[in-house]
């Protein structure tokens, strides 16, 4: 989610824990994912940011990314390269019905 989405919906009257829970947990729930991710959980999906700042305090500290924990691995930390790749998730739903059967 774009930052400017996640400030206007504070700018709309939300609290930044109302906007960062409306991003995550909400957004899995909407989307029939809320038992696989959302939330830091024990056996859902370890995905998740560790940012500089405090963006309770300010959003814009999302910007700011120290650390990507992905499937409880890290995959991006300081003074190391940044992974490309994209979430399996986000791959599974670019494929087409054609890449998903065995060949």
């Amino acid at each position: 989610m774009p930052i400017s989405e996640l400030e206007a919906m504070q700018e709309a009257g939300m609290t930044s824990m109302q906007v960062i829970v409306s991003a995550t947990k909400t957004a899995a729930e909407i989307c029939g994912l809320g038992q696989f991710l959302g939330t830091i959980e024990v056996g859902k999906l370890a995905d998740f940011l560790v940012v500089r700042g405090d963006p309770l305090g300010n959003l814009r500290a999302l910007l700011d990314v120290a650390w990507v924990i992905r499937g409880g691995t890290v995959i991006r930390q300081p003074g190391i390269a940044q992974s490309r790749s994209p979430s399996p998730l986000l791959d599974a739903s670019r494929r087409g019905p054609r890449d998903t059967q065995t060949r």
